[in-house]
């Protein structure tokens, strides 16, 4: 897909896939199908052993760079893409999640953005499992992120050098390296960062980061121990707390097959936690 073309900057679209057969087909094609004249794609599988692998090859000659090997999960993936990225910009899109449009990457880089080296909009969050959709985003600070994870990271751009000076996903968290990685970029004061009044990516609810609650919560505790002061830390375990509690009445109820209870409070209230 690469074209040589100064004025648009190569965007390396990266998508981290395991097993995902159902989803991964409709996200490919939202990268395929973008009107942006310079992008690079590149997928990392884990190892899946469904027909991920067939439809990969489906479109591999769409696609730039493509490994499938074990990793150590989805942040040892994204960093392995990382790796491999020779945009000037990088975004993650993972599978079911998809950019909101045709004209997305148009739209965001329509100029050649000098002036700033991170930039973010607003989500479209989409759950299959009930038909629910929410649209959220707004222009934050580093003190949103005391108590929250604010922005969707499928409607994140960041120039590569960003991954040069902050180093690339840490390991030791499964589930929201990204709320530590971002957490330093809004930190720094010396990196510009630029708010798109606009939406950037649906993200599907019903994978990876929800599937995980409880631990993502957990290492959200961790991350604000190293961020953070002590009475926001305090505020985070007791956060943990009761979402925990949350999630083992909301359990109970799906065990119980009262499922338009479950699924209600699922989507409405623990999407609302997630972000607030």
């Amino acid at each position: 897909m690469q074209k040589n073309n100064s004025r648009h900057p190569l965007i390396s679209i990266i998508t981290v896939v395991y097993n995902a057969e159902e989803f991964l087909e409709e996200t490919i094609l939202s990268v395929l199908n973008q009107n942006y004249q310079n992008i690079e794609y590149i997928i990392i599988d884990g190892g899946s052993n469904d027909l991920t692998l067939d439809i990969i090859n489906k479109y591999q000659d769409k696609i730039d760079i493509f490994v499938s090997e074990k990793d150590k999960g989805i942040y040892d993936a994204m960093n392995k893409g990382i790796g491999l990225a020779n945009g000037e910009w990088l975004s993650f899109l993972n599978a079911g999640d998809l950019f909101f449009g045709n004209d997305v990457l148009t739209k965001v880089f329509e100029k050649k953005r000098t002036d700033c080296s991170f930039i973010y909009g607003k989500v479209d969050y989409y759950s299959i499992e009930n038909g629910s959709n929410q649209t959220l985003g707004k222009k934050v600070s580093v003190r949103d992120f005391q108590t929250s994870f604010p922005i969707c990271h499928q409607s994140m751009f960041f120039n590569k050098e960003i991954f040069n000076f902050f180093g690339r996903y840490d390991l030791n968290y499964k589930v929201t390296a990204d709320y530590d990685l971002v957490i330093k970029i809004f930190k720094d004061r010396a990196v510009k960062k630029v708010y798109i009044d606009s939406v950037i990516s649906k993200f599907l609810t019903d994978g990876f980061g929800f599937n995980n609650s409880i631990q993502g919560h957990w290492e959200r505790v961790k991350i604000a121990d190293n961020h953070f002061n002590f009475f926001i830390r305090i505020i985070a375990r007791f956060r943990f707390l009761l979402t925990s509690f949350r999630l083992i009445v909301i359990s109970i109820l799906k065990l119980l097959r009262l499922h338009t209870i479950y699924q209600f409070i699922k989507y409405r209230i623990i999407l609302k936690y997630y972000n607030d």
